[in-house]
């Protein structure tokens, strides 16, 4: 999202409710002396309705939200909020009278409900609401809620408060509500809500429009913001609710029912939304997970009760495994993965394709033990390819029907010399194509031969590697070796082995390099991108240029706590760039789907912390929209109530936001809700990694 512009409101050209249009047509003459009365020719008139959300909110008028559902991060300094694809939207409605300037202040609302610590019963500040569905048009004074109104009085609530909630709405019908349509609601004590729920003036502060150019179009949407900070440790559980009509101005920005409910009342109000996330305790970050990661590249580390020679092999990334041989002996063998922590020059390999694997069993001289890891490879694909029946009768015929083609060439052409199917095709089935390239991206390949020990991929680790080319050829020759048996079908292979191998296998000149993640921040909670560059970026405030961008080729998950990349450097689109091909940097940074709001988080420099009661911003130029150096300053008059409700008094926090911004940047009077977000906004979270050099090896 680039160029955003920020808007105070969008009002819609109409707004919901019942209209009626009169036209009515007259003559009349008005020339000077004659006195000819008016004539009416008639007059017709037409009524329609302008209906809009009330009750129900579509979900797709949710483009997002943030934090995102199920989420888990550092949101203890933010201020949640939902992005709704239709930007006018808050504006159909109203939350206080059009006659004191209510056009212009919307009638959604999002409360911050917290989940009371584990053991404990809800109380106070962290009381969930009761979300239920009901039948909003029951008959007034029935049985599911009591609707006070201005004649009934505080007796009455009074009186019905402990056993019935409380509608503070007093709605008016509209075309096309019927008494069954179902509604959610929840049920909120008062007191909490007396806490959390934003005033009139707050509500203006908390909606604003955005622009932005996706692709080639312009897109507006509109954003509601909480004025609730959550809390660190706790599950939060989100509302979007409606405060259509809650406000009466003239009486001091008070609700005009909600203020005659008992103080024990529990108040019902409708619910068109709603989403949760949990907040991490200050040692739980999504930075300080990633910061104390453990980080080399993917081998075992070297041991000092070992000869030099066993740490050279674990430099390659090679571990001793069991070897059982055909005859029952059993022996210990080198193996390693096709993920290696060096430059791979492969030497003494037998010529592609083999007709076994046991060709490819190297011998280690210095320890006079086998090396496995091609062997292995070769026979891991002949394997895979033979438990998948369908795809090797396809390759079986293909070979078969590639055959009889060469030898009716060859029967054409008996008194030529014939060398080569040059008219056969080998281009092999789709489908074959298809799963035979998704082997050279590491799919479909047992977890074990990747990592074949633990010890190799630790708790909270990342380890780095690069692709080793050889390794994923040979796991190719062993899936095209099904119906390779006789002699002829091998000279086949042979002799259109490198057509083969290059439509399947595109990127076997490319440097592939990536990383391994075993972290908890890998859960599905956690939502982050990840980019690789290949030149070092240091400065952590500097981002990589696009020119240094690598391509990414996979990136997925693999399990609950480990995640698998995988990138390669285009050097044909990135012609000229001198930086070579090696990963360098990565980063890795929470999603910038949308901006956020909130405040600064972590300890001042003079070891203050920054909490609720010392709510601190960094201001941005408000021209540029750039973060101003040095520009640091503490809100004052911010919180609402008891600071354990961390409810954030917006309207007044803005104009001493408006104060700070003058004193510190710029004149910034009278500030409203499009300079409010703007100054609101926070930055990703991001963590750089600088990548270990990978060392050269020329003895495999």
């Amino acid at each position: 999202m680039s160029n955003v512009k920020f808007h105070n409101f969008h009002r819609p050209a109409l707004e919901s409710g019942e209209y009626r249009i009169e036209v009515s047509e007259s003559v009349q003459v008005t020339k000077s002396g004659n006195n000819v009365p008016e004539t009416k020719l008639g007059s017709t008139s037409k009524s329609f309705f302008v209906g809009g959300e009330r009750y129900i909110l579509n979900p797709q008028d949710v483009q997002a939200v943030f934090p995102p559902r199920g989420s888990f991060g550092d949101y203890s300094n933010t201020l949640p909020h939902i992005v709704l694809n239709r930007s006018t939207l808050p504006w159909e409605r109203h939350s206080k009278t059009i006659t004191t300037g209510g056009k212009n202040t919307p009638w959604l609302a999002l409360l911050v409900f917290n989940h009371p610590a584990e053991g404990n019963t809800a109380s106070g500040a962290n009381t969930l609401p009761d979300l239920k569905q009901v039948q909003w048009k029951r008959t007034i004074g029935g049985t599911d809620y009591f609707l006070l109104t201005d004649a009934e009085g505080a007796s009455v609530a009074a009186a019905t408060a402990s056993t019935l909630p409380v509608n503070p709405y007093n709605l008016k019908d509209e075309l096309g509500d019927h008494p069954s349509d179902l509604v959610n609601v929840i049920d909120v004590p008062k007191s909490l809500l007396n806490t959390i729920l934003p005033t009139a003036n707050d509500t203006n502060f908390l909606a604003h429009t955005r622009t932005y150019r996706d692709g080639t179009q312009d897109k507006e949407v509109a954003v509601v913001l909480s004025n609730r900070l959550p809390e660190s440790g706790r599950v939060s559980e989100i509302h979007l609710v409606s405060l259509e009509g809650f406000y009466d101005v003239a009486q001091g920005q008070t609700m005009t029912n909600f203020a005659k409910a008992a103080s024990d009342a529990t108040i019902r109000l409708i619910s068109l939304y709603h989403w949760s996330f949990e907040s991490a305790s200050t040692n739980d970050t999504f930075p300080e997970r990633l910061n104390n990661l453990h980080t080399s590249p993917f081998r075992l580390p070297d041991r000092a009760d070992v000869p030099a020679n066993t740490n050279n092999r674990l430099k390659e990334g090679k571990i001793l495994l069991p070897h059982n041989l055909r005859d029952g002996s059993n022996l210990v063998s080198w193996y390693r993965g096709p993920l290696v922590p060096v430059n791979i020059t492969a030497t003494n390999t037998p010529p592609t394709p083999v007709n076994a694997s046991d060709y490819l069993l190297q011998f280690d001289n210095d320890f006079a033990i086998l090396d496995t890891t091609y062997a292995a490879a070769w026979e891991l694909g002949r394997q895979l390819m033979l438990e998948n029946k369908a795809l090797s009768v396809q390759l079986y015929n293909w070979r078969r029907s590639m055959r009889q083609t060469t030898k009716r060439i060859e029967q054409q052409q008996d008194d030529m010399p014939f060398t080569q199917s040059t008219a056969a095709s080998v281009t092999l089935p789709n489908e074959v194509s298809n799963w035979l390239r998704s082997l050279t991206e590491l799919r479909n390949i047992p977890f074990n031969y990747l990592v074949p020990k633990e010890t190799l991929l630790p708790e909270e680790s990342i380890r780095f590697f690069k692709l080793d080319p050889l390794w994923i050829t040979r796991l190719l020759d062993g899936a095209l070796s099904i119906g390779r048996s006789l002699t002829h079908y091998h000279t086949m292979d042979s002799n259109n082995w490198t057509t083969l191998i290059n439509a399947i296998y595109p990127r076997r000149q490319s440097n592939v390099q990536g990383f391994l993640l075993r972290s908890g921040i890998v859960s599905s909670r956690f939502h982050f991108c990840i980019q690789a560059f290949n030149k070092r970026v240091l400065n952590t405030a500097e981002s990589g240029a696009d020119a240094n961008l690598m391509t990414q080729l996979r990136l997925e998950r693999l399990s609950d706590d480990i995640m698998l990349g995988l990138f390669y450097y285009d050097t044909v689109t990135n012609a000229g760039n001198t930086d070579g091909t090696d990963l360098k940097t990565l980063d890795i940074y929470t999603k910038p789907e949308m901006l956020h709001f909130g405040f600064i988080g972590g300890t001042q420099t003079d070891g203050t912390q920054n909490n609720f009661t010392n709510l601190r911003k960094q201001f941005r130029n408000t021209t540029t929209g750039q973060l101003v150096a040095d520009s640091f300053g503490s809100l004052t008059n911010i919180s609402k109530g008891d600071a354990a409700y961390r409810t954030v008094n917006v309207a007044e926090g803005a104009n001493s936001l408006s104060e700070l911004i003058e004193s510190n940047v710029a004149a910034y009077a009278n500030i409203v809700s499009s300079q409010f977000a703007f100054q609101m906004i926070e930055g990703v979270e991001k963590v750089r990694f600088s990548v270990p050099d990978m060392m050269t090896n020329n003895n495999l």
